[in-house]
């Protein structure tokens, strides 16, 4: 099986979560919450016709962002990206040939999207969805303020790794369904604590949180049937 992870993208983020930012949870919204809100959801009004998709290409067609959360092997690829206003998960019918081709592309390339897309848009999509609707608001995620990382776990979310750590706070990738949210909490992690899978931030508390895009769970290409 192949990946492309977030791990690169929250290495990215990891100074600027240094920063005071929004929080998540269930409750009620602090500050202008609600204006954000409503806001939010303007925006995410017009959705993408993933219905009208049928290859690959359609999909990739519609594809906004350079970010890409992937993952595949020699039955399927399954991804999660922005299209307009929509996040959605696709997933594609592979075949050994494409598989073959696609693992012989040069990662580094400029023009790595256009050969991937040529070699990957005739594939027949197995299915695609609008996940939009499963984004945390941001009063939920303001209401995750203060909260502890067991209660998070309680809640429904899911550690997946950390991204921060060896300083004064810690910043761990948390999801919850298809999505995955990047969350500061006020404890030290050292390196040798980083494989113990989420346990050092069970009884520290919440201080921001920051929406990351796809979660592992909904890329993980062995969970298709």
């Amino acid at each position: 099986m192949r990946s492309i992870s977030k791990g690169m993208a929250a290495m990215a983020l990891a100074m600027a979560l240094a920063m005071p930012l929004a929080a998540c949870g269930g409750g009620q919204a602090q500050g202008n919450g609600a204006q954000n809100d409503t806001a939010s959801q303007a925006s995410q009004a017009a959705t993408v016709d993933v219905s009208s998709w049928k290859t690959f290409g359609d999909a990739l067609a519609a594809k906004t962002d350079e970010y890409n959360l992937a993952s595949w092997d020699e039955n399927y690829y399954v991804t999660v990206f922005n299209a307009g206003n929509s996040i959605v998960r696709v997933v594609v019918k592979m075949t050994p040939e494409v598989y073959e081709k696609i693992s012989e592309l040069d990662g580094s390339a400029e023009d790595y999207d256009a050969q991937f897309a040529k070699v990957t848009g005739g594939l027949e999509l197995a299915s695609a969805e609008d996940i939009t609707s499963e984004k945390l608001s941001q009063s939920d995620l303001d209401a995750c303020i203060g909260k502890r990382g067991q209660d998070l776990l309680d809640d429904g979310f899911v550690f997946e790794s950390y991204y921060m750590y060896g300083g004064d706070e810690t910043g761990a990738t948390m999801a919850k369904g298809h999505l995955a949210y990047n969350v500061t909490f006020n404890t030290k992690v050292t390196e040798k604590q980083t494989e113990d899978e989420g346990k050092a931030i069970k009884n520290a508390k919440v201080t921001a949180v920051e929406y990351a895009g796809g979660s592992d769970a909904a890329v993980d290409v062995s969970k298709i049937k």
